[in-house]
């Protein structure tokens, strides 16, 4: 157990709020940084550690432990989730040891002296997820669940194992499948089993047959009387607003001042900005959750796995119009302001995040991110409002965002105070300049991208 790490969380336990400090994540992480301070990598990252513990709600769970048996075993427990997030066994022992020590004397964990750093290989267990019904002639994305969430290796080469009758082929991840039938594929995970050994599933995707002439026919003929009593209705009614929610009709919604709650594909969206004949939308709520990056480790936009799943399986998502009237732009990547942190080099993407400049731009255009920084002349370090942590204004809660009806917070694609965070708009729509461990499993999406307005 690291006593630095004791003697810290004792601190803020001792404060006047300690006990709610201890389980609020954006104030434990101010006043960390305060109690844990000191340069260098490992202590860097130790108050990271610390951090994901608050917000897995560790002390909670320890504080309702009633003996000392179930701090025990409420601490074992504890070990494993935050392993569930990529921390190492060592590290989540040596953090949850500490968080106990508030509440015990006796150590949780047996920590041999020489203890080794455990294996960094941790296997692949299985494949979830992978669609199991094609139509014949329509390709279909491939994509699958690598489980667990921390396995070492996770990309997925899928294969053809046997066609059967449906003619397939694999192209990358789509399947093409000309025939109807049942076709087994592939996965093959490289170096997924062991550190030598590939880890192999197998999957059965029945293709379904093309809609018979017969049941085209029934459908042409709905649609023919749909389309007569669309025309009777128009010729009575004379329609207040044009609601059409296409994509062509979202362009015209856009172009006669509409800005909220727009629908695109699956989602609602607002417009951020209008330049020309293209508008800047961002989804409304938080449409999922999922981490910036599966593993933590030094990553920028440009090689997250957040920015690859965006512009190829959601992107699939959208119809082929209104894949049509996405742009393909420039991202630009700059470093963090406040802490220095390199940004990595322009991307081409279709489905983007926020930068930091970009959510303080088209939330409010207050200038704070910019202007809200000066440097201390005595360390040569800059130094922000509220230490250098967060950027909260009047705009905070336009920036509030839901994910299943409760408050979420969701990534930004700049980087935090170090090359494995990610900056985020906190729950309170408050911007977290320092940022969170890109492998956290709970940060918000919400897609950006440049809409086509031309018809």
């Amino acid at each position: 157990m690291n006593d630095q790490i004791v003697q810290a969380l004792q601190k803020i336990k001792n404060l006047p709020d300690g006990e709610n400090i201890l389980k609020d994540t954006k104030r434990f992480k101010s006043a960390i940084d305060d109690f844990l301070p000191g340069p260098g990598r490992d202590m860097v990252r130790m108050r990271m550690r610390t951090v994901e513990a608050v917000q897995l709600g560790i002390y909670t769970r320890l504080s309702n432990a009633k003996t000392s048996n179930d701090i025990s075993a409420a601490a074992r427990n504890a070990v494993e989730m935050m392993r569930d997030t990529g921390t190492d066994e060592l590290t989540a022992k040596e953090v949850v040891g500490a968080f106990a020590a508030l509440f015990t004397s006796e150590p949780v964990f047996t920590m041999e002296p020489g203890t080794q750093q455990p294996p960094s290989h941790v296997p692949v267990t299985s494949i979830t997820g992978v669609p199991t019904m094609a139509t014949a002639g329509k390709p279909l994305y491939l994509t699958g669940v690598v489980n667990p969430n921390n396995a070492k290796n996770k990309n997925i080469a899928w294969s053809i194992k046997s066609p059967g009758n449906t003619n397939a082929t694999i192209a990358g991840s789509i399947l093409n499948a000309p025939s109807a039938g049942n076709v087994i594929i592939a996965a093959n995970i490289a170096n997924g089993a062991t550190a030598v050994t590939n880890y192999k599933e197998e999957f059965n995707i029945s293709v379904n047959p093309v809609r018979s002439f017969k049941s085209i026919a029934i459908i042409a003929a709905s649609a023919v009387v749909f389309l007569l009593l669309t025309w009777i209705i128009a010729s009575t009614f004379k329609p207040a607003k044009f609601t059409n929610q296409t994509a062509k009709g979202i362009a015209a919604e856009i172009l006669q001042g509409e800005k909220r709650n727009l629908q695109f594909g699956s989602y609602k969206w607002r417009v951020l900005d209008v330049q020309g004949d293209k508008a800047l939308m961002i989804t409304e709520d938080v449409i999922e959750q999922r981490p910036y990056n599966e593993d933590l480790a030094n990553v920028a936009w440009e090689t997250c796995h957040l920015r690859k799943y965006l512009n190829n399986e959601f992107l699939q998502k959208f119809s082929g119009e209104e894949r049509g009237k996405i742009i393909e732009t420039r991202i630009s990547n700059p470093g963090n302001l406040w802490y220095g942190t390199p940004g990595g080099s322009d991307t081409m993407d279709k489905i983007f995040l926020l930068s930091l400049d970009e959510v303080d731009q088209y939330f409010g255009n207050s200038g704070d991110y910019q202007q809200k920084r000066r440097k201390d002349l005595e360390n040569s370090k800059w130094i922000t409002d509220r230490d250098g942590l967060y950027l909260s204004n009047t705009h905070d809660s336009d920036r509030l965002a839901k994910f299943n009806n409760e408050a979420c917070w969701w990534w930004l694609r700049s980087p935090g105070s170090d090359s494995d965070d990610a900056a985020t708009v906190d729950s309170d729509g408050s911007v977290d300049v320092e940022g969170l461990g890109v492998h956290f499993l709970d940060g918000g999406v919400r897609p950006a991208f440049w809409l086509n307005l031309k018809s």
